[in-house]
């Protein structure tokens, strides 16, 4: 970007999962926009094959989160890897693309985000996928995030769901389509072999157009103002101070941790926090880094009798979607089956080894994110209060139990050695300790610039900044209760819609400039 180029239709600050959508629609609308992202473009192997996703925490492309202690969890501290990559976090997802459950959005919808039903909802998520399978109700093809089957999944993957079958959970091979519950493939984001980004979908294509200017290397300071109308954004790249203007919206697209902290530095939040840390409040919007919410999942690992092949597309080839109780109108588990040894905190775990991996999807414990500092370097405070709620932990139990049920059934006696990991006889509290000490992040946070009416709300239903103009965030920090399920898809689908509130917008302003109002 030369010097003299800084002004934009729209800036997007933040090219992952949401972002590069946002940025694709504008320039499909004929508008300029300038991407800021703090990493850079690579070409890693470790990124673009699918089997060696678990190589990437702790890279330069990582932002190396990591939560406080964990009060109600044994005090571990979980590493939270987020992608500082062209592509963001689904640099390091793992290519599973799951929607969540049709009553997570009417659930929105009821609660103070009208007009994000699952009706409503849906035709962006066909309008962004291209499905191998076919378009129907429910899919679509010709969109730009592929959708893949895994044709040549691991000889222990089907094992998995024949003994899934085996344990009462029904076959479902289309999680996406009318029902969610069951046990089957998941379906993954790749092509050819490799990995695709939200950057390789939605960007790569259009990365000569002139409307397009991605700034790389670019860390997001501080949004600028005039009065309460947001005009740009200030960066720091290679250790100078620019300040990049939009005549239209600016998107927020940094994440579930990067968005709240960007409006914090911006004096957009609890104002008698910025205060004490020195920085000039703008708004006063104490729900900015608040109800952040996350899956939790920890291992359970089996001795393999038999040697296991290595993975040959995203390691977490199998999942099933559960209730903790029968009366719930939607899954909270999520547990995973990997014909992978997974480490285990503190324990010496066999190469030839197969995992589940227990997951709570709907959890009832709310943390936050919060300052510590005004400097823009230093990384904001993550604290999930996982486990918190006391009900999370009994859904983990009842996730744990359906794990063992499931590793019990005959299809996986000739393949099933000792339970390693906590052990068949670690039952009762024994086996909560073991919960709280072995937890970690399923990598969904989500919820810290919450949408709705009310006045904790970060956005509106438009996903505007209460208060503000011209700003408005679009990734899964909006999301009022975190999806049941992988949140890229649901990111997508966020990006999606935000651009098309953005065009309504302008119609309708343009429209009243016409008639004078």
């Amino acid at each position: 970007m030369s010097q003299a180029q800084n002004e934009f239709d729209h800036i997007v600050i933040g090219a992952g999962s949401a972002g590069c959508a946002v940025a694709r629609r504008l320039i499909d609308a004929g508008r300029s926009v300038a991407l800021v992202e703090a990493g850079g473009p690579t070409d890693d192997p470790r990124i673009t094959t699918p089997g060696r996703m678990f190589e990437l925490w702790g890279l330069p492309t990582d932002w190396g989160y990591k939560t406080i202690p964990q009060e109600h969890s044994a005090d571990v501290v979980v590493d939270v890897p987020r992608g500082k990559v062209l592509g963001g976090s689904s640099a390091m997802y793992g290519m599973i693309h799951v929607r969540g459950a049709a009553a997570d959005f009417d659930n929105w919808a009821y609660n103070g985000a009208p007009g994000w039903s699952y009706q409503d909802v849906l035709p962006y998520f066909i309008k962004s996928e291209d499905f191998e399978e076919g378009a129907s109700e429910y899919h679509g093809v010709g969109g730009p995030m592929p959708v893949r089957v895994n044709h040549f999944p691991n000889p222990l993957t089907p094992v998995f769901l024949q003994a899934a079958e085996q344990a009462g959970i029904p076959l479902n091979k289309d999680c996406n389509g009318p029902e969610i519950l069951g046990a089957g493939q998941s379906h993954m984001n790749v092509r050819d072999g490799k990995r695709v980004t939200s950057w390789n979908a939605y960007l790569e294509p259009v990365a000569d157009s002139p409307l397009l200017t991605v700034i790389s290397g670019a860390r997001a300071d501080k949004l600028t103002f005039d009065g309460n109308r947001c005009t740009g954004v200030e960066i720091t790249v290679q250790g100078k101070t620019q300040i990049l203007t939009a005549t239209q919206d600016i998107v927020v697209s940094a994440g579930a941790f990067g968005s709240p902290q960007l409006l914090m530095l911006s004096g957009i939040g609890n104002q008698e926090e910025l205060t004490a840390l020195g920085i000039e409040p703008k708004i006063d919007l104490p729900g900015v880094g608040e109800n952040l919410q996350d899956h939790i999942i920890l291992p359970i690992v089996y001795e393999a009798t038999h040697p296991i092949e290595a993975p040959r597309a995203n390691v977490m080839e199998a999942h099933f979607f559960a209730k903790s109780d029968p009366g719930m109108l939607a899954p909270d588990l999520q547990p995973l089956m990997v014909a992978k040894a997974f480490p285990v905190r503190g324990k010496e775990i066999p190469e030839q080894a197969f995992t589940f991996l227990p997951g709570v999807i709907r959890p009832m414990s709310r943390g936050r994110v919060y300052l510590t500092s005004a400097d823009p370097s230093q990384l904001p405070v993550v604290d999930p209060r996982f486990l918190s709620d006391p009900q999370d932990l009994h859904a983990m139990e009842k996730a744990i139990e359906l794990c063992r049920e499931v590793a019990a059934q005959p299809a996986l006696a000739p393949w099933r050695g000792e339970e390693i990991a906590p052990g068949k006889e670690v039952q009762g509290e024994d086996l909560r300790d073991y919960i709280r000490e072995q937890l970690q992040t399923y990598h969904h946070p989500a919820g810290t610039c919450r949408m709705g009416l009310d006045a904790e709300a970060v956005v509106d239903p438009q996903l505007r900044v209460h208060g503000l103009q011209n700003l408005r965030v679009a990734d899964c920090s909006i999301m009022p209760a975190v999806t049941s399920g992988n949140t890229h898809a649901p990111a997508v689908m966020i990006g999606e819609r935000a651009v098309d509130f953005i065009l309504s917008s302008a119609k309708v302003r343009e429209t009243n400039e016409l008639l004078g109002v």
